[in-house]
């Protein structure tokens, strides 16, 4: 039973899911004839109504730029991590492997100048 779960769940959370998720998104869009476009005023209406809505809508403007920026070294970790269950090893996170542009405190090598932080994947 163990093995058919991680089975089902290794092909889902990959890009299984991404698609899924997208194609789910254009389908209702479609659907609901452009709905989202459609009621973008009523959209900002109705965040901005009470002051915590606001606030709600400003974190979201603040995520979104940042989603992207740092969803490149999240596809690169996953590529790592099915990379290293190909190879038949217990996947491990380092962080020079996704190529990260600065340096981190976590995440190094042995051999590395810093302690030796292990973080195992799922």
């Amino acid at each position: 039973m163990e093995k058919i779960v991680s089975a089902i769940s290794s092909a889902m959370y990959t890009y299984i899911l991404i698609i899924l998720l997208v194609g789910a998104g254009i389908y209702f869009t479609v659907r609901t004839r452009f709905a989202p476009f459609r009621m973008l005023k009523e959209q900002i209406c109705a965040v901005t109504e009470k002051p915590a809505d606001v606030t709600m809508g400003l974190m979201t403007l603040i995520n979104i730029p940042v989603i992207l920026i740092l969803g490149k070294y999240a596809f690169r970790a996953i590529k790592d991590y099915e990379k290293q269950k190909k190879e038949g090893k217990e996947p491990v996170f380092y962080a020079k492997n996704i190529g990260l542009p600065h340096n981190v405190d976590c995440w190094r090598e042995k051999n590395e100048n810093r302690s030796f932080y292990r973080l195992p994947l799922l």
